[in-house]
């Protein structure tokens, strides 16, 4: 399962971004599925009644609220909707979000960063202070050209706002990254790599020469990290 996950401030434009890597994926034939972080407590009632015009919003308000405090997880489901409520882990992380959607080729998360995805920050219209500092992430999306050269300059992969196709080539439909072929060794001995971790090494290293000048990152790629003497 491929994730990525985007912040950025609110009107910067992270929704439509990843509204149109979900129909990037969808027309590729991936399944995807999205997680939206929000700081309010979600209303355990469910939709509102006109989304669901088979059922009576109060009362599965009051029930659905009863049914969790009783320490159950709960679902509304009409004809048209299928809404379900758990409790998340304190500190929820990648492995319970594969959980939530076991079938999903990718997932998206807004408004929260875990740890196995790829860290993507949308920096919104130009001059815009960033949310957190760029050496925090693998990927930003802006169009400010000032904001692109100081990414690149710190081996931040860049994209514009409507580069989504080029984004999912990168890291949620394999790219150039299905046809790598990944060795690992330490002190001279090789590690053997499952498909997981094969693939996050190659989109990770390749993701950052991608915002080198100059850098071809088609090519093959060397990378040997020392201890200092």
């Amino acid at each position: 399962m491929r994730m990525a996950s985007f912040i950025g401030w609110s009107g910067s434009g992270k929704t439509g971004f990843i509204e149109a890597c979900l129909r990037e994926l969808h027309g590729r034939g991936l399944a995807a599925a999205v997680v939206k972080r929000t700081h309010h407590a979600v209303d355990a009632g469910g939709p509102a009644k006109e989304t669901i015009p088979s059922m009576d919003a109060g009362r599965n308000r009051k029930d659905t609220s009863r049914f969790m405090d009783a320490g159950a997880d709960a679902a509304l489901v009409s004809d048209e909707t299928a809404v379900a409520y758990r409790r998340p882990p304190e500190g929820w992380d990648r492995a319970w979000v594969e959980e939530l959607f076991p079938g999903a080729d990718a997932v998206l998360l807004e408004g929260r960063v875990v740890a196995g995805s790829v860290a993507v920050l949308v920096a919104g219209p130009a001059g815009t202070e960033l949310k957190r500092p760029l050496r925090e992430f693998e990927a930003v999306v802006s169009d400010d050209p000032a904001l692109a050269e100081r990414a690149a300059d710190d081996g931040v992969a860049v994209y514009g706002p409507g580069e989504a196709a080029r984004f999912v080539d990168a890291y949620l439909a394999g790219g150039i990254m299905d046809r790598r072929d990944v060795t690992l060794e330490v002190n001279g001995m090789q590690v053997p790599l499952n498909a997981f971790v094969e693939e996050t090494v190659a989109n990770v290293v390749a993701g950052l020469l991608k915002g080198l000048k100059g850098v071809d990152p088609d090519g093959d790629i060397t990378l040997r990290v020392s201890r200092k003497r």
